[in-house]
């Protein structure tokens, strides 16, 4: 059998682990943006988890715009 990516639905809750594998981050780098509050989670019952809905507003707001560059004319 193939491994296949789990199907995730918007309001799942993933443990550190499965969250940073979601972003493609290191724990320890998902660790750090939750302890500067720069991505919500939760505490259940002494456990940290992510939503998945906050994860995919995180990689959104992660977005960095392309700027185009005027056309460079040459003038003779």
């Amino acid at each position: 059998m193939k491994n296949k990516k789990p199907r995730y639905q918007d309001e799942d809750l993933l443990s550190v682990n499965n969250a940073a594998k979601f972003l493609g981050l290191s724990p320890s780098f998902l660790r750090t943006i939750k302890n500067r509050r720069e991505i919500p989670y939760y505490l259940v019952s002494g456990c940290v988890r992510f939503k998945i809905a906050d994860l995919k507003d995180y990689i959104v707001s992660c977005r960095i715009e392309v700027v185009e560059k005027e056309m460079a004319v040459d003038h003779v």
